[in-house]
């Protein structure tokens, strides 16, 4: 958290490309309210750091709509920056009546608010980043089967015991904590 607060970050993530948006619905829905339209984001370096950058949708209708997703299954995030009223109304507009749909779902939606934020802040300082890459943060945390979808870490273990196994003997206070969920 300290990281965040003390780089006004927008959002820090572990995993980038999570899924991708095609539904051009959104890109109307976003002209809507921001009056400018994603096209894609990149995970490179840019605005000074290491993280994500936008590319908006220009005059061109043969520009190809293909928008990956920040990973749902951790981030942190600036809800002040959700809180928004631009950002609310975009996001009342962008669920819509599919309140339950994995197009409109929560990966794309901290995607598309952090992007437009950053690009309406224009002050060049990368906001939405990558955790191990602009900070080196080493989180460990297990997800499909890899640490920090880091493909090229050691293979995490895929259930509950062979998690538990791994860990109990290095720490003696595991099974009391663990014992009601094993």
């Amino acid at each position: 958290m300290q990281v965040m607060v003390e780089n006004d970050l927008i959002i820090m993530y572990s995993s980038f490309g999570y899924g991708v948006l095609r539904n051009t619905i959104v890109k109307d829905k976003m002209m809507k309210w921001y009056k400018k339209s994603l096209c894609s984001i990149n995970e490179r370096q840019c605005h000074g750091g290491a993280g994500l950058c936008e590319i908006f949708c220009g005059d061109d209708p043969s520009e190809v709509f293909n928008i990956k997703q920040i990973g749902g299954y951790h981030h942190i995030t600036n809800l002040d920056v959700y809180r928004k009223p631009i950002h609310q109304q975009f996001l009342k507009d962008f669920v819509g009546i599919h309140r339950f749909s994995r197009e409109m779902d929560d990966q794309i939606g901290v995607t598309i608010p952090a992007m437009m934020e950053q690009s309406m802040r224009n002050d060049g300082k990368m906001r939405v980043v990558n955790e191990n890459k602009a900070y080196n943060l080493d989180l460990m945390i297990a997800h499909h089967g890899h640490y920090d979808d880091r493909q090229n870490k050691k293979v995490a273990p895929r259930n509950p015991n062979a998690l538990y196994n791994k860990f109990a003997e290095s720490d003696p206070t595991l099974k009391d904590r663990c014992q009601s969920f094993l």
